[in-house]
């Protein structure tokens, strides 16, 4: 199956219980020590995405899976799933290292001694999640350039 009737197949299966979210990370190590990192999951204002597939302006990128057995039976979905993305953060990052990383890194050196400071980050990205049957999908979502 091509990845397009993936993408159109994933999108059908997606009803009225698909949530949006952007994700974003950022780890700062200095002279080999990890001194902070910023993982977010935030639910969108606008679900610019899922209609953006539709209409051709976005693209599915690549799809994983996580399963989160100790949370089954919740009620709100919602806070469920943003719940999930947070505590299975590895799961998420492993699946957002496909769509792109950053890294920014630089050494100083002075009398003999070396200073180092190094960026890793991965830039928000727009997701679509849905649970179904006790398996968290998640999309990340590419965003097409316009053709002129």
């Amino acid at each position: 199956m091509k990845k397009s009737s993936l993408a159109l197949a994933f999108c059908i299966g997606l009803g009225a219980s698909e949530i949006e979210f952007i994700i974003s990370y950022k780890a700062k190590m200095e002279n080999d020590l990890l001194v902070g990192e910023e993982y977010k999951v935030s639910e969108v204002i606008e679900n610019r995405g899922l209609r953006g597939i539709k209409n051709g302006e976005y693209r599915v990128l690549k799809f994983c899976k996580i399963l989160p057995s100790e949370y089954e039976g919740q009620k709100n979905e919602a806070s469920f799933i943003k719940q999930v993305l947070k505590s299975h953060r590895e799961a998420v990052l492993d699946c957002l290292y496909s769509s792109g990383v950053k890294i920014y890194d630089e050494v100083i050196s002075r009398d003999l001694q070396a200073r180092s400071k190094t960026i890793f980050s991965i830039p928000p990205k727009r997701v679509i999640v849905k649970y179904d049957n006790g398996v968290i999908n998640l999309g990340i979502l590419e965003k097409l350039e316009k053709k002129q």
